[in-house]
């Protein structure tokens, strides 16, 4: 994915990719004809990142809002190797859904 310029073109991107406007609020229907359309096999390259598993639009909001940024908006994301601990262990508790929600408290 090329760099988006701003946070309007990554949300465009992000409506591109869901394809239909008719569950997008009036508000985010706004922006996708605003912004330069991605070219299809960009799009392509990226709706294959996320069946894969990735996050490319989370990992380019984040370049674009700096983490002083976030936190002051009480947005604090955890790291991609924390959740994955995380999914493993509770992957080895499914078993055990009291274990998993005592952990939880």
């Amino acid at each position: 994915m090329r760099p988006a310029a701003n946070e309007r073109e990554l949300s465009a991107v992000a409506i591109q990719i869901i394809g239909s406007h008719r569950s997008l609020t009036a508000a985010e229907r706004e922006i996708a004809p605003n912004e330069t359309p991605a070219k299809a096999d960009e799009l392509n390259t990226l709706k294959d990142a996320i069946r894969a598993g990735h996050d490319p639009l989370g990992v380019e909001f984040q370049r674009l809002r700096s983490p002083q940024m976030r936190r002051v908006r009480g947005a604090v994301y955890t790291p991609p190797a924390i959740v994955e601990a995380m999914i493993d262990w509770a992957a080895t508790e499914a078993g055990d859904a009291d274990s998993i929600a005592r952990s939880a408290c």
